[in-house]
């Protein structure tokens, strides 16, 4: 990978290239497309005050939920067990907006996870203008990058946690999108 990628697009590589926010409403169209996805067509609904407001709407709102499994690894050469991408949308019987989206792999062993976990930093580290790693007991290791390069557009703050999920009791990367270094 080269330093010269941008941020964002290093991000959009781990949702297999699908543009999560500039899709949009469409994004669960985005996903729902690529044929290695799993969807889970169940779709939680939940009504959504708040949506209404944000999308500045008198029309009844809600949230979907949508959920993306896979077992193809993101990143080439590396495996993983399993994965999960969760889409959350704002709607009302004519809007859909995106609001939220997680991300996250589980992995068969510790080494497995360990060597993905360290692709990331890899990935992430030339690309970031500013950066950190810990070790937090209760969630496991932590390693955040931010980017404020000017010419950098979309996504520009990530977080990964590397640990042991405390409902599935397996190696968990989670991967957090938020502004720069929120905690600070």
């Amino acid at each position: 990978m080269s330093q010269n990628q941008p941020f964002d697009s290093a991000v959009r590589r781990l949702y297999f290239d699908v543009d999560i926010f500039n899709a949009s409403g469409s994004v669960v169209d985005s996903f729902i497309q690529l044929d290695f996805l799993k969807y889970d067509d169940t779709v939680i609904l939940q009504r959504d005050l708040h949506g209404s407001m944000f999308m500045d709407t008198k029309e009844d709102a809600w949230s979907s939920r949508h959920v993306f499994s896979f077992t193809k690894s993101p990143l080439a050469g590396l495996k993983i067990q399993s994965g999960q991408i969760i889409v959350t949308l704002r709607e009302t019987a004519k809007i859909k907006k995106f609001r939220s989206v997680t991300w996250q792999v589980n992995f068969a062993n510790k080494a497995e996870g360990e060597l993905f976990y360290n692709k990331l930093k890899e990935i992430f580290t030339p690309l970031s203008t500013k950066q950190n790693t810990e070790y937090y007991k209760p969630v496991g290791h932590i390693a955040q990058y931010s980017t404020r390069k000017e010419t950098e557009k979309g996504i520009r703050d990530v977080s990964f946690s590397f640990g042991i999920s405390s409902r599935t009791n397996k190696y968990q990367i989670l991967l957090t999108l938020f502004n720069e270094f929120a905690a600070e």
